[in-house]
């Protein structure tokens, strides 16, 4: 039988291989420390200092190094600029919203100042805005500008919500007196954007021609005459004024008739033996009222006011005789942009081409009183919810009352018939859906007693 070789390892041997593996060990272990630390590492960009978010669920691929504007995330960002910056890829700051003007054409009649109102442009609450009046249509679609003006003018019941300085007022100039017209205002955004027709307007105008102090009608000469006014108790005898029993002229030889001068009540002024009053525009040559101004939208042609007509090119409109740029108003979604200068305004209410929509009417979400039969001394349950007003009063016939736009409450103890009347203030300037103005009416609930019946 053959015998089987048998190895075996000296000792020296053995402790060379234990160390072997001991190093491989202690190297794998090494290198799995040192992958662990750098995974665990947030890593820096060279300039923006971009930290890598992921931390231990791995590295994110990033460029290079980013860009050194603080305004500007980039290719860090994924395409989009921080927070309270637009325009990618420049970023700059974000631009506050542009709020158009507000404001309203209060009254439109004859009197002086008459067309009044006021405006005021939010973004600018303390600066004077400017009022353009058109007549006989909206600007840019036939009508004519006829007053400039800036909203300035002492309002006290503006002051606890707009400042006091925001009004407005014009007299309708005499060339308009006759005839019906329409009045437009608009309010002028401080910043260039849209301008606002505002709130009721437009609005109808007509007044009587113009009269004579005397009330009689302005003659076809534009010249009121009138007698002239003696001082008492002189009496006016041919033109001049003489003292009584002086009016013939055989007495004048006497010394106490001498005639004094005789006068006019201004406006009027003396000329020969009459009093001479001329129209506003005009003024008095010595034989003649001449006119020496015109309204916006006239020209003095030959001493006579006309009406100035001017071919301007497509896409400009004649305002008062200036060839003006036809500003197109764009409307999308809430926001009207104009197409001249890409200046945007903020609709609070939404739009249509030209101009701002008008707040709503008053809206009933709820208004309830339940139950409607109580026992009773038991209370009942109001409940209401409104939109589209600036406030509401909740008020019974048993002294109940509450404020809010919504609300829910309990009652006091109910011991006959109670009528619950919700009252209501719209927005100003609050429209219905045909354009006429939003008139509130009060809204009524009402909780009866159940009856009680006795036994004989």
């Amino acid at each position: 039988m053959q015998k089987t070789k048998t190895y075996s390892l000296s000792i020296p041997t053995k402790y060379l291989i234990y160390i072997v593996l001991l190093l491989g060990i202690l190297l794998v272990l090494s290198f799995s420390i040192n992958l662990q630390f750098h995974l665990v590492q947030p890593f820096h960009s060279v300039e923006l200092a971009f930290t890598d978010p992921s931390l231990n669920s791995g590295l994110s691929i990033v460029p290079a190094s980013c860009p050194s504007s603080p305004d500007y995330s980039g290719e860090c960002s994924g395409g989009q600029c921080d927070n309270g910056y637009t325009n990618y890829p420049t970023c700059g700051p974000t631009a506050p919203p542009n709020n158009p003007p507000v404001g309203f054409l209060d009254s439109a009649n004859c009197a002086p100042g008459g067309i009044a109102g006021w405006a005021q442009d939010p973004d600018s609450p303390s600066t004077p805005i400017g009022v353009h009046l058109y007549i006989d249509g909206p600007a840019g679609g036939g009508g004519t500008v006829f007053a400039v003006l800036t909203a300035i003018d002492n309002r006290p019941d503006l002051c606890s919500r707009y400042g006091c300085n925001h009004g407005y007022s014009y007299t309708l100039p005499d060339i308009y007196r006759g005839t019906a017209h329409t009045i437009y205002a608009y309010g002028i955004d401080a910043a260039g954007g849209a301008n606002t027709l505002l709130l009721n307007s437009p609005r109808n105008i007509q007044c009587s021609p113009p009269t004579c102090p005397d009330g009689t009608p302005v003659p076809a000469d534009n010249i009121c005459r009138s007698g002239p006014i003696c001082q008492s108790p002189n009496v006016l005898y041919n033109g001049q004024c003489v003292p009584p029993g002086c009016d013939n002229i055989l007495k004048w030889f006497y010394p106490s008739c001498n005639p004094v001068t005789a006068v006019c009540t201004p406006p009027s002024i003396l000329s020969s033996t009459e009093c001479i009053q001329c129209l506003s525009g005009s003024t008095w040559n010595g034989s003649s009222c001449v006119v020496t101004s015109c309204p916006a939208g006239y020209a003095l042609v030959g001493g006579v006011c006309q009406k100035i007509t001017t071919v301007c090119q497509p896409g400009y409109i004649d305002i008062g005789g200036v060839c003006t740029q036809q500003c197109q108003l764009i409307c999308n979604g809430s926001t009207l942009t104009n197409q001249c200068n890409n200046q945007s305004t903020v609709c609070s209410y939404g739009c249509t081409t030209g101009a701002c929509l008008p707040p709503p009417p008053v809206t009933i979400q709820a208004f309830l009183a339940r139950p409607s039969l109580v026992r009773r001394e038991q209370p009942a349950t109001i409940a209401w919810e409104v939109i589209h007003a600036q406030s509401c009063t909740i008020t019974s016939s048993n002294g109940d009352s509450w404020n809010g736009l919504s609300g829910k409450y309990s009652s006091s103890g109910i011991t006959s018939q109670t009528i619950f009347t919700l009252s209501c203030i719209p927005l100003v300037g609050a429209k219905n859906s045909d354009g006429s103005d939003y008139i509130w009416q009060d809204l009524f609930q009402t909780v009866n007693v159940t009856p009680q019946f006795q036994g004989m």
